[in-house]
């Protein structure tokens, strides 16, 4: 019986080592774990700014280049008054006629380029929105492991209680 007792107490202590190693390694899993998620989340936050940046930037270039349409359209309409005042003097007429196609040019290359750059910029808004999901998802992922590991942890700690128990009543 004394043996018995003995090997139950070794037995138990085998048993609390082997909690202790597996909560050692659960916390340095946690806290690997921990780490991730605050990186993904200051990456969260850097993607964040970044696209609130670029949406600024984005729109402050809109806005100039809407400015320089404006411009355009208003300088392209006084050219077309002054072709209808001057139409006696032909020299002038060709004149304004030549700015009107340069002006209509840079109007063509100008709304292309806007449309270019808009189509580009909403690429890269789509591709960082799927970005953000993606760490969204990540951080969500990593929180369920850690769930998980704190409920298997949880449950060990039971069994080597019940174990505990049953060895020593």
């Amino acid at each position: 019986m004394l043996e018995q007792n003995k090997k139950l107490e070794a037995d138990i202590i085998e048993l609390k080592e082997e909690v202790d190693s597996a909560r050692r390694q659960f916390e340095e899993e946690l806290s690997e774990r921990d780490g991730e998620i605050s990186k993904l989340k200051q990456d969260l936050a850097d993607a964040s700014e970044k696209l609130l940046q670029e949406k600024c930037s984005n729109g402050a270039r809109i806005s100039e280049l809407q400015k320089s349409v404006k411009d355009i359209r208003s300088i392209l309409e006084r050219v077309s008054e002054e072709k209808l005042l001057v139409e006696k003097q032909v020299k002038e007429l060709e004149e304004a006629n030549a700015e009107a196609e340069k002006y209509s040019q840079e109007l063509t290359e100008d709304a292309e380029r806007l449309s270019e750059e808009k189509f580009r910029h909403e690429a890269e808004i789509l591709t960082m929105q799927q970005s953000i999901e993606n760490l969204k998802s990540r951080i969500e992922s990593l929180a369920q492991e850690k769930s998980l590991m704190t409920t298997w942890f949880s449950d060990l700690e039971q069994v080597v209680g019940r174990g505990r128990s049953i060895f020593v009543g």
